[in-house]
């Protein structure tokens, strides 16, 4: 069956089974991998797998990584699905990774969690076949998972939800209002339209605003407001799993947050809200200032806080391994240190004579850039989100600003 469906140009998926299945039946196993264009299992079956191949680093990434770089038969090359319950979704391909990851799910509403497995393989296949892109076979692939686990074995009513958008975001249609919500929902896989309704208003509708105050922004879903800013980047980082791994890592995110709220606000004292920033403004941010960026923070330059003592006590701060500034993976730490000091809107994406220094961080992207070459944690965090294929989409795609 395996060599007809190679033969014939067929797409060949298989799931590595069971940790019993790779120790003891590897032989066979092995002859259906190399013909597989799809390899799916979890993060126990992977380190089985790496075991047995005799692995010195036996890690779902590692081990993912090694299955997708094994000899092909047949056409293409292979995608290995690597998925670690509540943790991200792992997927390599030509020993490339990537990492998606997962909605929350409260252990309260876990009932069964047998045919998870499974049910994340058909969910994605769903989306395979319909040609859909990586983030959205693997987002299909996490709600079938998801719903199978709230129920009972495999017994399931009512129509599937996947797909038909629950979530709206409401706010002025301005530059970088909601950026950095619009930019987290993308990297987890969601899109205006498809996925949640993109709705940019010129004034504030009469229901919905209590949230906020009666103002705007906020987030609604399945009957449900959330307010402000934070309140908004909280709910998608959680709901997306773009808020760390713990509580730890979660509260390091905030006062990431807090911390380059605070700097914004010290820039908006050296060129207020709105003026076009002049030489010597930019001089005064980027050159002079306090520079006691170790140990205990100098009161007596509180005032001359500026952006070297800003950003070099935020890389200090970063706490994240590898190339992400909080935590293992991409959050929403990486997010709004992209929004902070990265967010740049081309001459294509803007209204008709919006000025250069309004579409770039500080009023000037090249002090800036010149500014984090001194930061390599920042500047990772920052790469981490440029690289990332959803954002790569939603930076292609996204509506102009109305002002």
């Amino acid at each position: 069956m395996l060599k007809a469906a190679v033969d014939g140009g067929k797409t060949v998926a298989t799931n590595l089974s069971a940790p019993f299945i790779c120790q003891f039946f590897s032989d066979p196993q092995s002859k259906v991998i190399a013909v597989a264009d799809y390899v799916f299992g979890n993060e126990s079956e992977a380190e089985a797998w790496a075991t047995k191949a005799g692995l010195e680093d036996r890690s779902p990434e590692n081990a993912a990584i090694a299955l997708s770089k094994l000899p092909k038969t047949g056409k293409g090359s292979r995608t290995v699905v690597i998925t670690q319950g509540s943790k991200s979704v792992l997927v390599a391909q030509n020993g490339t990774l990537q990492s998606f990851p997962v909605p929350e799910l409260v252990k309260e509403k876990i009932v069964d969690t047998n045919g998870a497995g499974d049910a994340f393989v058909g969910g994605f296949m769903s989306q395979l076949i319909q040609g859909q892109d990586l983030a959205k076979c693997v987002a299909a692939g996490n709600y079938a998972a998801q719903t199978i686990l709230q129920v009972s074995g495999c017994s399931l009513s009512g129509k599937p939800t996947f797909g038909s958008p629950s979530l709206k975001l409401t706010y002025w249609p301005a530059r970088g209002l909601m950026e950095a919500a619009r930019l987290a929902l993308a990297v987890a896989g969601k899109f205006a339209g498809q996925d949640y309704v993109d709705e940019r208003v010129g004034a504030i509708p009469e229901a919905g605003t209590a949230s906020n105050l009666g103002r705007m922004p906020y987030l609604s879903e399945s009957g449900q407001d959330v307010g402000q800013s934070t309140g908004i980047y909280y709910y998608i980082g959680v709901k997306n799993g773009l808020f760390g791994s713990n509580s730890t890592e979660g509260s390091q995110i905030l006062a990431l947050l807090e911390s380059l709220n605070e700097m914004k606000t010290a820039f908006r004292k050296v060129v207020p809200y709105g003026q076009q920033p002049s030489d010597e403004n930019l001089n005064t941010w980027f050159n002079t200032g306090a520079s006691d960026v170790i140990g205990a923070a100098d009161r007596a330059g509180i005032q001359t806080r500026f952006a070297q003592w800003w950003m070099g006590r935020i890389e200090a701060s970063l706490t994240g391994s590898g190339i992400f500034a909080v935590g293992s993976s991409i959050s929403m730490a990486d997010v709004f240190l992209y929004d902070t000091f990265a967010e740049f809107l081309p001459p294509e994406q803007r209204v008709e004579g919006y000025p250069d220094w309004k579409s770039e961080p500080f009023g000037s992207m090249a002090r800036t850039n010149a500014a984090l070459a001194k930061y390599p944690k920042i500047s990772a965090s920052i790469s981490a989100v440029k690289a990332n294929a959803n954002a790569q989409k939603y930076w292609s795609s996204r509506p102009k600003p109305l002002y």
